[in-house]
């Protein structure tokens, strides 16, 4: 097993987004509903990662994508670039959500596509009330 897999309680918790795009919006949704505050900044500045549980970038500058690096490895802040494994060292898997029950199915990032397709066969399977069992 390459990556351990950890469900985080980030209620209250600040989650840093650095730059844009569609795969970046997804993110931050799936951030609010697990009821992360979120900090989004389109540069890094000296303060930006004060406080903050988790770090996420999407399209940005390759300088900013490297310095959000660079100082998440620093204070060993999680860190996400979506699309650069290299960059990261965590990722999201796919999450099949039947609150308080989630399940997760990862890849370690390698395929994503499975692992929205197994995700979508263990849902068709699982009863959409089983949550409130």
């Amino acid at each position: 097993m390459r990556h351990l897999p950890i469900h985080l309680d980030l209620r209250g918790r600040t989650a840093l987004l650095l730059g844009g795009g569609a795969a970046l919006a997804t993110r931050a949704s799936l951030l609010e509903q697990a009821g992360a505050v979120l900090r989004h900044v389109e540069a890094l500045a000296p303060d930006s990662l004060d406080g903050v549980a988790l770090a996420c970038a999407g399209e940005a500058p390759e300088a900013a994508l490297q310095a959000l690096a660079a100082t998440c490895r620093a204070r060993g802040l999680p860190l996400q670039v979506l699309g650069r494994p290299e960059l990261s060292d965590h990722y999201l898997p796919a999450i099949i959500d039947r609150d308080p029950v989630t399940l997760s199915i990862g890849t370690g990032g390698a395929a994503p596509v499975l692992a929205r397709l197994l995700r979508q066969r263990v849902e068709a399977a699982l009863a959409p009330g089983l949550g409130a069992m």
